[in-house]
C-alpha cells in the first residue's frame, strides 16, 4: 500500500498507528548503556520514517526479533487497519463515537 493510495481517512489512522508505535518505543524500553540509547533513536527515527503499512510491519518485525517483545500487541493494530481499510468508508475519523 503507497503513500499516494491512502484515503485521507487511512493516512489519518496509519499516522495514529505510526505514533502509537514510536510512543511505546520511548516509553517501554529500559535503556542499558549508551550503545543501547543510540540503537533505540535510531529505532525511532525508522519508525517515524516509514510510509507504508508493509514497511511498519517489516520494521515491528525486526523490533520484535531484537527483543522487544512489548510490540507484539502491534499485530492486532495491523489487523484493524487492513480491516478498516477494507471495508470500512469514512470521511472522517470523527465520524466514530464512542457508546
Amino acid at each position: 500500500m503507497s503513500d499516494c493510495k491512502m484515503s485521507r481517512v487511512s493516512r489519518e489512522l496509519f499516522d495514529n498507528i505510526k505514533s502509537f508505535l514510536h510512543y511505546k518505543l520511548k516509553a517501554m524500553i529500559r535503556i542499558q548503556s549508551v550503545n543501547d540509547l543510540q540503537l533505540v533513536l535510531k529505532w525511532q527515527d525508522r519508525v517515524l520514517e516509514c510510509q507504508s503499512l508493509i514497511a511498519l510491519k517489516e520494521l515491528n518485525r525486526k523490533l520484535y526479533n531484537q527483543g522487544i517483545r512489548h510490540t507484539i500487541m502491534m499485530q492486532g493494530l495491523f489487523l484493524f487497519f487492513e480491516y478498516f481499510d477494507n471495508k470500512i468508508k469514512l470521511k472522517s475519523l470523527h465520524n466514530l463515537a464512542e457508546e
